[in-house]
């Protein structure tokens, strides 16, 4: 009888994130293959840390991360959340722009 395999996303500690998680790494070792965005999974961590959360600062890395699960979200765990069809650098773009302009307006 084949083993069974459940994900539990539950970090093993305050400081661990989706990428450290125990669980998540023992079973891709227990399927015997690896998740072929999970770099670009943890790329968005680590940008997100590194920008205080602002996620549009790192809609860059997210493209990125879309276009691996453009090719991969099939078998990749890690794409759940990414929007296929969204085109996050125009969206970049765009908000950068109404940032400025609002910044510029709040400073007259």
């Amino acid at each position: 009888m084949p083993t069974a395999y459940y994900l539990t996303f539950v970090p093993s500690s305050a400081n661990t994130n989706f990428c450290g998680t125990k669980n998540y790494s023992d079973f891709m070792s227990k399927s015997k293959s690896k998740d072929p965005c999970k770099a670009a999974a943890c790329r968005i961590q680590t940008c997100l840390r590194e920008h205080s959360y602002d996620e549009v600062k790192c809609y860059d890395v997210i493209e990125d991360m879309r276009q691996c699960c453009l090719k991969w979200h099939k078998v990749s765990l890690c794409c759940s959340g990414i929007q296929l069809d969204r085109n996050y650098l125009a969206e970049k773009e765009t908000i950068l722009r109404e940032r400025e302009t609002a910044r510029k307006s709040n400073a007259n």
